[in-house]
């Protein structure tokens, strides 16, 4: 004879089901936190890159000694951390240089790159742009007329939009308190060298350290310049995502 369920193997039926509902439900809920954080993490490291191969490539055509970075104390403190110098690259094929035939560069363009706030508030976008050379002074490089704020959008492009903002404190990101300087995530600095071979970074290039009358400081200069990036983004999972990296470069001409 067939018998129902009793009132407490009900109990305990439903009781199980309910713990194997959870359990699958935690686990897919494990596996989209998961693939969305691998996903965070692809995206910053794979942008990353191509905002890389940019600041590499116009740093090693540039002109050493057009080098201008901001903020800094010998330049305008309160501008948004970017950087400008003079450049030779064609404007239709940035792997060539323009040149006369003995190979002098023809000093056709300036370059800039700006961080701008967007809505997202901790993070903004790592703008570059190209204003050209006024026509007489292509045989010289030259300082950037401009600041790189000043952005000419019909030549503007953005190399990377999760750069860190400058002032503010984000908990557990970069340093112990979190606090983030007034470079933000976008500061390049000059490579000094003392007379025991020690290495400084340093906001003054050599052009600036040279031209100080009565001072030794310009033993200390060398061609190699440094920048640190630092990118930040968060997602639903509410665990946010920081890379950071930095590179030197010896750009080709003094």
């Amino acid at each position: 004879m067939r018998r129902g369920f009793t009132q407490v193997e009900m109990v305990i039926y439903v009781a199980l089901t309910a713990v194997v509902f959870a359990l699958v439900g935690s686990i897919f809920k494990l596996a989209k936190n998961s693939s969305q954080n691998a996903d965070a993490n692809y995206f910053l490291s794979a942008d990353a890159e191509t905002c890389v191969a940019w600041l590499r490539r116009d740093l090693q055509q540039c002109s050493l000694q057009t080098i201008q970075n901001y903020p800094a104390t010998n330049t305008n403190n309160s501008q948004a951390p970017g950087i400008s110098l003079c450049s030779a690259l064609e404007a239709n094929n940035k792997d060539r240089i323009y040149a006369n035939d003995q190979g002098n560069p023809y000093w056709n363009s300036h370059v800039y790159y700006t961080l701008q706030p967007t809505s997202k508030g901790n993070t903004g976008k790592l703008v570059r742009w190209v204003s050209p050379s006024a026509s007489n002074t292509t045989d010289v490089a030259s300082l950037a007329p401009l600041l790189p704020n000043q952005i000419v959008q019909k030549t503007s492009r953005v190399v990377h939009g999760r750069v860190l903002m400058p002032n503010q404190k984000l908990w557990g990101v970069d340093n112990k308190n979190g606090t983030i300087d007034n470079h933000g995530g976008f500061a390049l600095r000059f490579v000094r060298q003392d007379a025991n071979g020690n290495e400084t970074l340093s906001d003054e290039s050599p052009a600036v350290v040279s031209a100080k009358k009565g001072s030794q400081e310009f033993r200390g200069n060398t061609k190699l310049v440094e920048l640190e990036l630092k990118f930040f983004t968060d997602n639903s999972t509410g665990k946010p995502s920081f890379y950071s990296l930095r590179f030197r470069v010896c750009p080709t001409y003094d």
